[in-house]
Formats: structure tokens, C-alpha cells, sequence
């Protein structure tokens, strides 16, 4: 998938999950004119999926 406004994305495994048995990511967006999102996606032991929404930013500029 392209998108053209995406400067980066790094996927990075969440190591501070709470859960037990469950396997988690955080994916942070960063746009070309500034500003980020970040997403958790959680799998679940039951064969189950989450994706959920955690900050976006606006206040970053790329060094």
C-alpha cells in the first residue's frame, strides 16, 4: 500500500503488554508535513485481533 503524506512507519514490538499470552505491536505513523499517529494491534490467544488508537500528534517536525 501507498501512501504519498507518510515520511515513515516503524513497527515495533510492545514489551510493556499487561496482558498475559497476548502478542502486541505499536505502529507510529509520521507524516511529511509533521505530526504522528500511533496504533497498538494486540493478537489475542483465542485467535482474536485488536486495533486500537493511542495519540496522535501534531507538534512533530523531522530533524
Amino acid at each position: 500500500m501507498y501512501e504519498p503524506r507518510l515520511a515513515s512507519i516503524n513497527l515495533n514490538i510492545d514489551e510493556k503488554n499487561n496482558y498475559n499470552m497476548v502478542l502486541a505491536y505499536k505502529l507510529i505513523c509520521y507524516f511529511k508535513q509533521g505530526g504522528l499517529v500511533k496504533y497498538g494491534i494486540y493478537f489475542m490467544p483465542d485467535g482474536k485481533d485488536s486495533l486500537k488508537y493511542i495519540r496522535k500528534d501534531r507538534r512533530y517536525k523531522d530533524a
